[in-house]
């Protein structure tokens, strides 16, 4: 799996949108080929989401979610600047867990981490969750507003076996500011999703 990362980070395609001059804005640059060579947006400290339709609905994104368990592969931090980080997040780093899902039904998912604070062990919590089709992002607890920032998912690019997701993964050290990443996830199998939830 780690080659298939090396490859991916030396195969840089960027597909640029070009703006007219006239045009004040500023807009992503969007790679499908390689998401690690994207340039993403922020206003005020939160990622900026853009219309990147992977569903046409929240039925379709259902039927591709509900019922599987996505494991974690790799994490590659977006730079205050809306640029990719080339390493892996979690790589080097200890007393943090990714964290894996189950999207047990249209309504509820269940996170599983290890978790330090109870001795490394595997720990799973259930959450809401909704599709905001105009947003084309995943909501996690949406109605929970005393958040710093809105926990989001957006699905970048969704295979049989693998997506790849922008999400927010903590927040950055003493300033506080949220910390957004491009993930790899990998569609558990039935067994290491029964080892998961039988846990």
């Amino acid at each position: 799996m780690k080659k298939l990362y090396f490859i991916m980070l030396a195969t840089v395609v960027t597909l640029t949108s070009c703006l007219s001059e006239n045009d004040e804005s500023q807009k992503l640059i969007i790679d499908p080929v390689n998401w690690l060579a994207a340039q993403f947006q922020f206003k005020s400290d939160t990622l900026e989401t853009f219309p990147h339709y992977v569903f046409n609905s929240a039925e379709e994104i259902q039927k591709y979610l509900v019922g599987n368990g996505w494991k974690h592969e790799a994490s590659f931090a977006i730079k205050e600047d809306g640029s990719v980080e080339q390493k892996p997040y979690y790589e080097e780093m200890d007393g943090v867990s990714p964290i894996d899902y189950y999207f047990n039904d249209a309504n509820t998912l269940t996170e599983f981490f290890y978790s330090d604070a109870e001795a490394g062990k595997l720990v799973s919590k259930t959450h809401k969750w909704a599709y905001i089709e105009n947003e084309s992002v995943i909501s996690i607890d949406p109605l929970i507003s005393a958040t710093p920032a809105p926990r989001i998912m957006q699905i970048l690019e969704a295979k049989e076996r693998t997506m790849t997701v922008v999400q927010l993964i903590g927040f950055r050290g003493q300033d506080g500011k949220p910390l957004y990443a491009v993930s790899i996830y990998a569609k558990m199998t039935a067994k290491e999703l029964n080892e998961k939830l039988s846990r």
